[in-house]
């Protein structure tokens, strides 16, 4: 009926408090790019605040879970920009975020810069490979306005 109509799905991610936390935040932004080239309009969030952590991929249509997206092999040249990415959206953090931070999830400002800055392309490859192991829930939603 042509109705608009989008598929997510959620799988557990990492928290925030979790080791593997900066690479989290690069693995985001590759599967958010590769997805990104199936379909301009998906989208991918990670919740690392929401305990334990929460993956959530969006993507126009009904469709099955792109498996490849975390599956695939991360480049070199995905890691760069990713990481690029990453790192300079966690700079522009406010000073009440990285308060908060160290003090609801024991984190340090340095430790955090630290993690950043010797972050691998293994590590994240790593993450990858064990959010891929995480059951994933799909939702299949219409608009609202389709629905009418």
């Amino acid at each position: 009926d042509g109705a608009p109509v989008r598929t997510t799905f959620a799988l557990r991610g990492l928290s925030r408090n979790d080791p593997d936390h900066a690479a989290s935040l690069v693995l985001e932004n590759i599967l958010s790019d590769r997805l990104q080239r199936i379909s301009a309009n998906a989208a991918v969030s990670h919740y690392a605040r929401v305990l334990p952590g929460v993956l959530v991929i969006n993507v126009p249509g009904v469709t099955a879970f792109p498996f490849s997206s975390l599956s695939d092999r991360i480049s070199e040249g995905e890691f760069a920009r990713a990481r690029g990415q990453a790192a300079a959206i966690f700079a522009k953090r406010t000073l009440s975020d990285q308060w908060l931070d160290v003090d609801t999830y024991r984190t340090t400002v340095a430790g955090d810069a630290q993690a950043m800055q010797n972050l691998t392309i293994a590590d994240v490859q790593r993450v990858a490979d064990r959010l891929a192991k995480n059951p994933i829930v799909s939702v299949v939603v219409r608009s609202a306005a389709a629905a009418q």
